[in-house]
């Protein structure tokens, strides 16, 4: 393989680093077309445009040439090596070790208002679960929906972690459907007199990541699961029915 060929490879390798080719163009103030040529092995950049991708990327003018399946394996050593560092490994027991989540077992309704879809608001239900060192949840969404119902579509039953980082908490799950659709919500506490969470979250669905605004409300201990269910579902925001104080957090945030 020559080493225009590749420069190509390694080059579009890189660039998967970043949000898109075109973004690395704009931030490198090179032509689209003519970078094309470089990812493409059609053409070699001069000296000093090579300079300024490589300082871009952070590799060596070297790295660009070597054969792809060697510069992997340089990678690998690089982050092995890394990996084995004493500080690396410091950074890694603080965020594996358990912190207390502060959050009581039981029912909390989720309202989850999609950046993408701002008008409504999503109902769901969550149940918060200690075990040992572990705070464990299950969220059943669009369970209460009709079957004829457009939202039926948002349907989903995530299981997994939260963890507290300095105060922040995440809420990392896979939907144990068929999908295995993984999900993120970091959430804080609001400063409001009752127990409320509010943050953001993040959805691997059919049609890509989905981005919300998310509010967590605390229920009663005395609240069952199927009373819950029934409040669960889509609604406007500015439905009558959506608590004022849910509305108000949303426009808030």
């Amino acid at each position: 393989m020559s080493v225009y060929e590749n420069m190509g490879i390694n080059l579009r390798a890189l660039c998967k680093q970043k949000p898109s080719i075109s973004h690395v163009c704009n931030e490198l103030g090179i032509n689209r077309q003519q970078f094309a040529k470089y990812i493409n092995g059609e053409n070699f950049p001069r000296q000093k445009t090579l300079k300024k991708i490589c300082d871009y990327f952070g590799v060596r003018e070297i790295d660009l040439f070597m054969d792809p399946d060697s510069y992997l394996l340089d990678m690998d050593e690089k982050i092995s090596s890394l990996v084995r560092k004493k500080e690396f490994q410091d950074i890694l027991g603080q965020v594996l070790s358990p912190q207390e989540t502060m959050l009581d077992d039981g029912l909390y309704l989720t309202y989850f208002r999609a950046t993408s879809d701002p008008d409504w608001v999503i109902k769901s239900v969550t149940a918060i679960r200690k075990q040992s060192d572990r705070t464990e949840f299950r969220r059943l969404t669009g369970y209460n929906e009709r079957k004829s119902s457009a939202w039926r579509l948002s349907l989903g039953s995530h299981r997994g972690l939260v963890l507290n980082r300095r105060g922040i908490l995440y809420f990392a799950a896979l939907d144990q459907r068929a999908s295995q659709a993984p999900s993120l919500a970091t959430m804080h506490w609001a400063p409001t007199d009752v127990s409320i969470l509010t943050g953001k979250s993040i959805a691997l669905t059919k049609s890509g990541a989905d981005v919300c605004h998310v509010i967590m409300e605390k229920m009663p201990k005395s609240t069952s699961l199927l009373s819950v269910l029934r409040k669960s579902g889509a609604i406007g925001i500015k439905d009558g029915d959506l608590p004022v104080q849910i509305r108000q957090l949303f426009h808030n945030m």
